[in-house]
């Protein structure tokens, strides 16, 4: 049949990374409802089966591209946060934009990160990828107590309280709530009270 699509021949070590790659291509452009192995397939040009060797079905493979867009997270905040020669509450900052703008970004993604839904045995690698991704700030809220910037107190729950803030700002973001380009100002803004609360 000449309009057939011809699968091609790929190395099974980069299939995976380039099913992922073209998962959250689709994501992003189409939505969540979109992303199949079938799909995925397709656009890539192998057989329908070939993915079935590295995701066992649907949600194996959202939940994989969860653990991946935890994982680029984890980079753009560390990206964001570790120049020692700013100050520590200056990269807090530049911190809490590099999530929103991911979040904003990355919208499709972000939700799909967030969702509740998840393969029974990939709980344990989905905590461990959100831990993970949250260090940076963690730490630096760790630095901040040391230096008797940030009050003393766990900072795990003072990290959930500024997670939750950056998360309600994105969301109206994405939900076209708040403007796009009031995003900076709103998250500024969040962190200088989030701050006030928070200072040593």
């Amino acid at each position: 049949m000449k309009n057939m699509k011809k699968t091609h021949p790929y190395h099974h070590g980069n299939l995976r990374v380039e099913l992922l790659q073209v998962a959250q291509k689709i994501l992003l452009e189409k939505g969540v409802e979109k992303v199949t192995i079938r799909e995925i397939a397709r656009e890539i040009g192998v057989s329908h089966a070939a993915p079935q060797r590295h995701f066992r079905n649907r949600q194996d493979l959202l939940d994989s591209l969860a653990v991946q867009g935890f994982s680029q997270l984890e980079k753009v905040l560390k990206a964001g946060s570790l120049d020692s020669e700013i100050p520590l509450l200056e990269r807090l900052n530049n911190a809490a934009l590099s999530f929103a703008h991911f979040a904003a970004d990355n919208a499709a993604l972000f939700e799909l990160m967030n969702s509740s839904k998840c393969c029974d045995d990939k709980l344990g690698v989905m905590k461990e990828a959100s831990e993970s991704a949250f260090c940076p700030i963690l730490e630096l809220i760790i630095s901040g107590q040391e230096q008797k910037i940030i009050q003393p107190g766990n900072p795990l729950k003072i990290g959930l309280v500024l997670y939750a803030t950056l998360l309600g700002i994105t969301t109206m973001v994405n939900r076209e709530l708040i403007e796009r380009d009031r995003l900076d100002d709103f998250v500024l803004d969040s962190m200088d009270h989030f701050l006030k609360g928070y200072r040593y």
